[in-house]
């Protein structure tokens, strides 16, 4: 048996997903909402995307054969300007409701893995209204688009747009010889700044030594960087037990099993310490002058001491020169 997506009555045959065992149950449909929906819709009959009208004036033949003015709908206007696919802002919540576990369960799963609904705001395989949203989303740019793919189709192109954007930034962040030659520099300014003067070569080749130091920490610890994990939603369907005979009175049972729905969050992906590397490397120049500056400050403390010290003796010793007056 070939394993596919149910396609509800707005989607195509040419939009079909792979799953395994999946058929429309139909049952027990929810119609409130879709009553809901049509009564508090201020105009169903635009359809969904940017720049759309309810009706559209076209030329027809009138009974005396001349070209006269007639209103159509939407639909039919669209659909002879060779779109494919007209939705409408019900079919959201029309096409969710007749989804059955397996396909809401995938759906969700690609459509939270891409962007297009939150994982987060949706509650397990109920058709909510981030899932609605979601539907609503794709049949928008189903719209935008020319209407000739499906909402189905759309979350397809979707999903390859961002497969192939993902591919394309996935991997270890990490700074290549040219970069490394760029801090360095930027660092030796920055010391030669603070110096006031040129720097010595014991000073060059400690800051070298440390920037190239700290950069190759970097570029280790960011290989071994997690890329983080997709939210997943899935179902496994009721299973009704069996008993089968193997030999004689010898049988072996297989126990009833529950319907089960489950969901495993997404985690995210481990980004690099960027802030700590500038951190690290500006420490660079602080390990080289904080020291030298410290004793500098000391010293200029200890001259002001001692000059102080120097003028309270200088003015005892005016004082003991002086003579007494009898």
């Amino acid at each position: 048996m070939v394993s596919s997506i149910y396609i509800p009555r707005t989607g195509s045959v040419s939009d079909i997903i792979d799953t395994d065992n999946v058929v429309p149950d139909g049952e027990d449909k929810d119609t409130t909402q879709l009553i809901i929906d049509l009564l508090t819709d201020p105009d169903r009959n635009k359809p969904l995307g940017t720049g759309f009208q309810s009706n559209y004036d076209m030329q027809v033949d009138g009974p005396d054969g001349t070209q006269i003015i007639k209103p159509v709908g939407a639909e039919e206007y669209l659909t002879q300007q060779g779109y494919r696919h007209v939705y409408f802002a019900r079919d959201a919540g029309e096409v969710a409701r007749d989804l059955n576990k397996d396909n809401i369960a995938l759906l969700k799963t690609q459509m939270s893995n891409v962007g297009i609904m939150d994982a987060s705001k949706t509650i397990g395989l109920a058709v909510d209204e981030e899932f609605i949203k979601g539907i609503k989303q794709l049949m928008e740019f189903s719209m935008n688009t020319g209407g000739k793919i499906s909402w189905l189709g759309a979350l397809s192109a979707v999903r390859s747009d961002y497969n192939a954007r993902k591919a394309m930034t996935t991997g270890s962040p990490k700074i290549e010889k040219e970069e490394i030659d760029e801090l360095l520099n930027d660092t030796l300014t920055k010391a030669k700044a603070r110096k006031g003067g040129a720097l010595s070569t014991e000073e060059r080749n400690y800051i070298s030594s440390r920037v190239t130091g700290i950069v190759g920490q970097f570029n280790r610890t960011s290989a071994n960087l997690g890329q983080g994990t997709p939210a997943e939603f899935g179902y496994v369907a009721a299973r009704e037990g069996s008993t089968r005979v193997i030999e004689g009175d010898l049988t072996v049972s297989t126990p009833s099993t529950m319907a089960q729905e489950t969901f495993t969050p997404g985690t995210a992906a481990q980004e690099p310490d960027v802030e700590g590397l500038q951190e690290d490397i500006s420490g660079v120049v602080d390990e080289v002058f904080e020291g030298r500056e410290d004793l500098e400050k000391q010293s200029q403390a200890a001259g002001q001491i001692g000059a102080r010290a120097a003028n309270t003796i200088n003015s005892l010793t005016s004082l003991s020169r002086r003579a007494v007056n009898r």
